[in-house]
């Protein structure tokens, strides 16, 4: 144990280095995991970064630096600078509230405009929710005009049970047919 010692920069290295031996379980030659353990220093704690500058799987990367005790950032990008995060909050009630939309028209994907949104208390739309407010105002117009669940299903070209259960979903009243009754 004392001649690693001297192979490593600091005793903080060398005191990682010795807890996961320690602890067992190590599946890498003792030069490579020195290189990950030296590695969480050159990247910052970055496991990303590092899993492609050492050519190891960041899960293998993360499970050492965990057992070093050492901190770990997933994220491969830095924080937003406060202005652009202060633009996607406002978004939020321009965009009302649908992410996909908002994500297209600021440059962020999907999952930031999302991750800032619950960061700062928002709600987002459910997966699907213009589509579907657009079906229902559509099957409500229809209902309303008199035509039946068959007359829906082909003016909408779906299924007359698709119709069924929309209309159950919803909770709609459900056309009259032919003879005067509902269903």
């Amino acid at each position: 144990m004392e001649q690693l010692y001297y192979r490593f920069r600091n005793k903080k290295e060398f005191g990682a280095l010795e807890r996961i031996l320690t602890r067992g379980d190590v599946r890498i030659e003792l030069d490579n995991l020195k290189r990950i353990i030296e590695a969480h220093k050159d990247y910052e704690g970055n496991a990303l970064r590092a899993s492609v500058g050492l050519k190891y799987g960041v899960g293998t990367i993360v499970r050492y630096w965990r057992m070093a005790g050492f901190e770990i950032k997933f994220r491969g990008h830095p924080d937003l600078p406060q202005e652009e995060i202060q633009r996607i909050e406002n978004a939020h009630s321009a965009y009302k509230r649908n992410a996909l939309l908002a994500s297209k028209n600021l440059g962020h994907s999907i999952h930031t405009i999302i991750k800032y949104w619950r960061g700062a208390g928002l709600r987002t739309n459910k997966r699907g929710y213009g589509k579907d407010e657009k079906l229902y105002k559509k099957y409500k117009q229809l209902i309303e005009m008199g035509y039946n669940q068959n007359e829906i299903a082909s003016i909408l070209n779906i299924t007359r049970q698709g119709v069924s259960y929309y209309i159950h979903y919803h909770n709609l009243t459900r056309p009259k047919n032919r003879r005067g009754k509902t269903g």
